[in-house]
């Protein structure tokens, strides 16, 4: 339809002002809408790490999400040099001592293979007893030195 036509017909032309009034309406809307979220982004309390560290006093709620992340933090740190051995059988007789030395070599052996030299990087190796003995090998843990 060409404008004049549109002015000829008063139902044309109606139903154009019809719905410019809908497409300002919407338009309103969105533009109210999208003034609510930027109100709502810069009132709301946000508790990022960025945040926290940005030289201001921070929260209570903020100090304790900081000082579990550390806390998660030093624990990786001290585990990420472990070496964890299953599978490698206990010494059935002998002492304490004598079943500590079997351990001790077993473990030597499998740090040589791992091309890792025993002497200097065994920090400690712990034992994990299981609570129940349902005949399955206890896991060693190695803890190495840091290098």
């Amino acid at each position: 339809m060409s404008t004049t036509e549109l002015n000829d017909n008063p139902s044309a032309k109606a139903t154009v002002a019809l719905l410019d009034s809908w497409v300002i309406r919407l338009f309103n809307r969105v533009v109210d809408l999208e003034n609510m979220k930027i109100k709502e982004s810069s009132t709301t309390n946000t508790c990022s790490y960025a945040v926290m560290l940005k030289g201001t006093k921070n929260t209570e709620a903020e100090n304790v999400l900081l000082a579990k992340i550390s806390k998660e933090n030093k624990e990786k740190s001290r585990k990420e040099n472990n070496i964890i051995i299953s599978g490698l059988p206990e010494k059935n007789d002998g002492n304490v001592e004598e079943k500590k030395e079997y351990d001790n070599e077993k473990v030597k052996k499998i740090l040589n293979i791992l091309e890792l030299d025993s002497e200097h990087e065994i920090k400690k190796y712990t034992r994990l007893k299981q609570s129940n003995q349902n005949k399955k090998s206890d896991m060693i843990v190695v803890e190495l030195n840091r290098t």
